[in-house]
């Protein structure tokens, strides 16, 4: 396999603090301005046919039940969790109905959530909200009228959450618009744990000129933590052509000092990066090099230069993303087969990206493809797909524990006999997957993604968090008024301090 075949170009940027005024926090969510709307779909290369590799130990298929069990039906906690501590619970299964009864959340829902004790920070597209009771209920926030806007600029979209939990410091990364000029900013708003509360937070933008690309369009954010530093990542377009993917990395330090320096590093030759969650004193990163070829960056804290391995994986299509609904709509007109999930888990690294129907072992739906590696040597240990036989599976999420020994998942289940719905998981040794909500229509625009998330809940880790949405017949059948979800899972013998509601879901 090759070592270092390309070089990043890097470089450093000291970051201006802006101090706003508080973020209003209100009951319901705003309605969305009628004159938004989805950006139009940005090309990013296609990813090359790479010689065929078989897959030596094909996963088997998901087996999911397709009727989710509702809270007040399920089991009360403490019987169920005597029987078998390593069953999936869910804790909390919430719907962020506001967002849907105001119009606000896109069928491109691209939801996020950090938490760490009963402060859940949550967004989506277009919206905000806030929960200062372990996610039981939520306010929310504007996200277009919370901050003045930089120059030329407006709030866009695409918004992701993290906590720090060694700096105890939540992030909100949002996206804001283009200039007329060319160029736009990924903002990022730091706040304690307290502050969130309060509504207070300090930003930081990200310039498109911060990164040597002067008036070019940063898109598609993510947020990963490492053992030292915030890693940032986005695409750059020029117009509506992908021209370079970029990470950028700001010290927990700084942010602590408000005195922050960072730097990034810039690839010309890959795209849309996807940084491993919980990834230690060194970071690890993906993109495709080829439908059979994995490249595998990795940058070490202490050090300035990026190392670069292509690593084999089975082959997959990056073609054929099509999933027809019972009503006839395609849920996947928006996929690609970018990365969406990344993890680190001991000595393991899963990165987890959508694949078309077909690959080494013949799909007969698009699905979730995962790479795990061996993070020592970048040895690949399994390829594992997460598929089903009547439906597609697409947008997986990875996190892992803070023990090491589970990887997490959320993705959604659409197509065939059922309607695109939301599922969270594990994937480590006994495996478990659980419907969180059945889908009762397709979207009529035939989008749905960007991204879904799953993180630790903090304080212990041991927990999860994640996002997820459907549609349902009871809102109008408009481009922005998914329902969203926030769920609280794990397995039985960790979820103890954190039970509430009406009683787990026991899978």
């Amino acid at each position: 396999m090759a070592q270092n075949p390309t070089q990043l170009a890097t470089g450093r940027f000291d970051l201006k603090r802006y101090d706003p005024p508080a973020v209003a926090y209100r009951q319901h969510a705003v309605k969305m301005p009628q004159k938004k709307s989805i950006h139009p779909r940005r090309i990013i290369p296609s990813v090359q046919p790479g010689p065929h590799r078989p897959d030596p130990r094909p996963s088997s298929e998901l087996r999911l039940d397709p009727r989710p069990t509702p809270l007040a039906e399920a089991p009360q906690p403490h019987a169920s969790l005597a029987v078998d501590p390593n069953k999936l619970v869910l804790v909390r299964n919430v719907e962020l109905g506001s967002t849907a009864d105001n119009d606000t959340a896109s069928h491109v829902g691209e939801p996020s959530v950090a938490s760490n004790g009963d402060i859940v920070f949550y967004t989506g597209n277009w919206y905000a909200a806030v929960s200062s009771d372990g996610g039981a209920t939520f306010k929310y926030v504007d996200p277009f009228n919370s901050f003045p806007n930089p120059e030329g600029m407006e709030f866009c979209c695409d918004q992701v959450v993290q906590y720090i939990p060694s700096i105890d410091t939540f992030v909100w990364l949002m996206q804001y618009s283009e200039k007329p000029a060319g160029g736009n900013v990924q903002r990022l708003a730091f706040a304690k744990t307290a502050e969130v509360v309060q509504g207070r937070w300090r930003l930081y933008d990200i310039h498109s000129e911060d990164l040597g690309i002067p008036n070019a369009f940063l898109d598609f954010p993510d947020l990963a933590l490492g053992q030292k530093y915030l890693y940032v990542t986005t695409n750059v377009f020029s117009g509506n052509q992908w021209t370079a993917s970029a990470i950028v990395r700001l010290p927990f330090a700084g942010i602590m000092s408000d005195t922050i320096t960072a730097e990034h590093a810039v690839s010309r030759e890959n795209f849309s990066f996807r940084v491993a969650q919980n990834t230690g004193d060194r970071a690890f990163w993906a993109s495709h090099q080829s439908t059979s070829e994995l490249r595998v960056f990795s940058w070490d804290e202490g050090a300035t230069q990026v190392n670069i391995q292509d690593v084999p994986v089975a082959s997959w299509s990056a073609d054929d993303y099509t999933s027809p609904t019972p009503g006839g709509s395609d849920w996947l007109g928006r996929a690609d087969p970018r990365l969406t999930g990344a993890t680190w888990k001991g000595d393991e690294l899963w990165f987890a990206w959508g694949a078309g129907r077909g690959g080494a072992n013949n799909r007969p739906h698009p699905y979730v493809q995962v790479a795990r590696l061996r993070a020592s040597d970048l040895q690949l240990l399994e390829n594992i797909n997460i598929w089903d036989q009547k439906s597609a599976v697409c947008y997986g999420a990875l996190t892992s524990d803070a023990d090491g020994s589970d990887v997490a998942t959320s993705y959604a289940v659409g197509g065939g006999p059922i309607n695109p719905s939301h599922v969270v998981g594990f994937l480590t040794a006994l495996q478990a997957n659980i419907f969180t909500a059945q889908g009762q229509r397709g979207p009529n625009d035939n989008k749905w993604g960007d991204y879904l998330t799953v993180r630790r809940h903090q304080p212990d880790g041991k927990v999860f968090v994640a996002t997820g949405y459907t549609l349902q017949e009871t809102h109008s059948p408009s481009s922005s008024d998914a329902m969203p979800r926030f769920i609280q899972f794990g397995r039985a013998k960790n979820v103890g301090p954190v039970l509430g509601g009406a009683g787990p879901v026991v899978a």
